[in-house]
């Protein structure tokens, strides 16, 4: 990155940190602030649905099919 030497940070400290900042951290936003993250997060969400519906589509269609497939074979 950059030339930049990142270590991994061990996983045990990271959940430490994580603790740590959730009993002490409480940071405080401002309404612009917060009406960015707002947008931000719902921008975010709707790119995720966009991808994720192909993969939708293609497990409702193997449901259908396999659906159908059970009512062949019954008939």
């Amino acid at each position: 990155m950059d030339g930049v030497d990142l270590e991994k940070i061990p996983q045990e400290m990271l959940k430490k940190y994580i603790i740590y900042a959730k009993e002490k951290v409480h940071p405080k936003l401002h309404q612009m602030d917060q009406d960015k993250v707002a947008r931000m997060y719902s921008d975010l969400r709707r790119e995720s649905m966009v991808r994720m519906l192909p993969s939708f589509r293609a497990w409702s269609f193997v449901r259908h099919s396999a659906n159908l497939r059970h009512l062949m074979v019954a008939a």
